[in-house]
């Protein structure tokens, strides 16, 4: 049975624009013989609109399921939230916890279902929503035998708050990729919207500069961490108060989930003139409507210095 104080209470959660580079900083860092992230977990996303479809016996995989249980429910998007998480942590946990380990990006993660089941029940928090989550990362990690765990889901910058009330000792890293690049790569990706105005306003929102305030919260840039990104990394483990160990930076020493073979390329060595070739393949129109966007939301976002 898995012991809880095997578990050191340190946790890391990597956060940024979606295809910023947190899949490559959280290979690094899970090349540390003590830490071991989790892949993403989208639990905070993707785990309510799941969870709201199963209550309603809706299809989770239709695209527009949140929008009919919001039409259904007649609630914004914080109270409806709000509402999942409070009939979350109404549920007996034993139901709940039959309903999560079907949760696909549970499944994903291949964390073995009774081991799971055990060691949520020996969690100490009183509420369904945060024992999941918490069992969730600290499951991962003992899988692999390793003592700090956490989340690399770039979508929860938007839940530093609830990361900080389930977790208050996390430390953050967000990772920021500049613009241009990191707009035109979310452009090809099939799940993102493909069109320019909405990708720009997600990398806007997603690079805030309103989290400056919190402890433990640290930037990095996707820049530092390509080509001879040592110092770096030996920086990174300072600030997160853990020993920089050489093989951190060995990309031939990486773990890529089976049901995740699309990632191969975050484990290979990445050089500055293939991150500029996103850049390039921007259209003048589509550098207009970027321009015109980081220029009315100046001030708001993280600036990236060239």
């Amino acid at each position: 049975m898995h012991k809880i104080i095997s578990l050191k209470e340190e946790s890391i959660f990597i956060v940024g624009t979606p295809r910023s580079g947190t899949t490559l900083l959280r290979n690094i860092l899970n090349r540390h013989s003590q830490i071991s992230i989790c892949t993403e977990t989208h639990y905070f996303t993707h785990f309510i609109k799941y969870f709201i479809a199963k209550k309603f016996h809706l299809n989770y995989n239709q695209r527009n399921n949140n929008k009919i249980i919001k039409k259904l429910l007649k609630i914004s998007q914080s109270n409806f939230f709000n509402l999942a998480v409070r009939l979350i942590n109404k549920l007996e946990l034993e139901d709940m916890l039959y309903l999560f380990i079907e949760y696909p990006w549970f499944k994903k993660s291949e964390i073995d279902k009774e081991k799971f089941f055990r060691f949520v029940k020996e969690l100490n928090s009183l509420h369904n929503y945060n024992k999941i989550y918490e069992g969730f990362l600290k499951s991962y990690s003992m899988k692999y035998n390793k003592s700090i765990y956490g989340d690399k889901t770039p979508i929860n910058i938007l839940y530093l708050e609830k990361i900080r009330e389930i977790f208050p000792s996390s430390k953050i890293i967000h990772i920021i990729r500049e613009p241009y690049s990191n707009i035109s790569s979310l452009n090809k990706m099939n799940w993102s919207s493909n069109k320019i105005k909405n990708n720009t306003l997600l990398w806007i929102k997603t690079n805030t500069n309103k989290y400056g305030f919190l402890n433990d919260y640290f930037i990095i840039f996707l820049k530092d961490l390509i080509g001879d990104n040592k110092k770096t990394v030996e920086s990174l483990c300072d600030k997160l108060n853990i020993d920089f160990q050489i093989k951190m930076l060995d990309s031939n020493n990486s773990h890529i989930e089976r049901n995740e073979y699309w990632k191969i390329n975050s484990t290979k060595k990445v050089n500055k003139r293939y991150i500029q070739s996103f850049k390039n393949e921007l259209k003048d129109h589509e550098m207009v409507i970027i321009n015109k966007l980081l220029n009315k939301y100046k001030g708001q976002y993280i600036e990236v210095a060239n």
